[in-house]
């Protein structure tokens, strides 16, 4: 291992590259513009603006600065392109040449995935599964929202009737559908989250 890239808006990565930093080049990035200055090299982010197509802002780092676009939504996609820009910084890469790709970078399908859009709704595919990770989607879209945030959440499997209703509970839910109503246990799930979802 030549390179240690860590995130220092994490506590064990604030930990991590002060113990690694003896032995290893190291990099650290952050989404806190106002992150003090260390005695190793920095990629910060500044000025992040979300919006409905993605996301801009501006990048400080050892090897150059300057606004990036990204048509990535969230904030934890910010911190997957701050460790591209650490990464490929230390293997030699020049800035302008990394921060040029960030444009051209899709999601992994089915995770935060962009359809739409223009003069049609903009639509957001996200597997999530569970209340939690739904939530966290939720948190992450909102603040690139311009109008109402819907959301439409399956119901169907027979694996877990109890989270369906704990889903039904969080903001901003609306339709509530199932991919394949056959068993009694599905339609179960599908009612339960319906009676859930019109009490809250």
């Amino acid at each position: 291992m030549h390179f240690g890239i860590f995130n220092v808006d994490d506590p064990f990565g604030a930990e991590w590259i002060h113990e690694f930093q003896s032995r290893l080049k190291v990099c650290g990035y952050s989404l806190n513009p106002h992150v003090p200055s260390q005695d190793y090299p920095m990629v910060i982010a500044k000025e992040i603006q979300p919006h409905i197509g993605g996301i801009r802002g501006y990048i400080v780092s050892p090897w150059g600065e300057g606004p990036f676009e990204s048509r990535l939504l969230g904030q934890f996609n910010v911190t997957h392109l701050l460790s591209i820009v650490a990464t490929l910084g230390l293997m030699g890469f020049r800035y302008q040449d990394i921060v040029s790709t960030f444009p051209t970078l899709n999601p992994v399908r089915g995770r935060m995935q962009i359809m739409g859009g223009g003069k049609h709704p903009t639509v957001v595919i996200d597997f999530a599964h569970k209340q939690d990770a739904l939530k966290k989607v939720l948190e992450a879209l909102r603040v690139h929202c311009q109008g109402r945030l819907v959301c439409v959440f399956g119901c169907g499997g027979n694996k877990d009737r109890g989270k369906r209703p704990i889903m039904a509970k969080l903001q901003n839910l609306s339709p509530i559908r199932s991919s394949s109503p056959t068993t009694t246990f599905d339609l179960r799930i599908h009612r339960t989250s319906h009676e859930i979802f019109y009490q809250a």
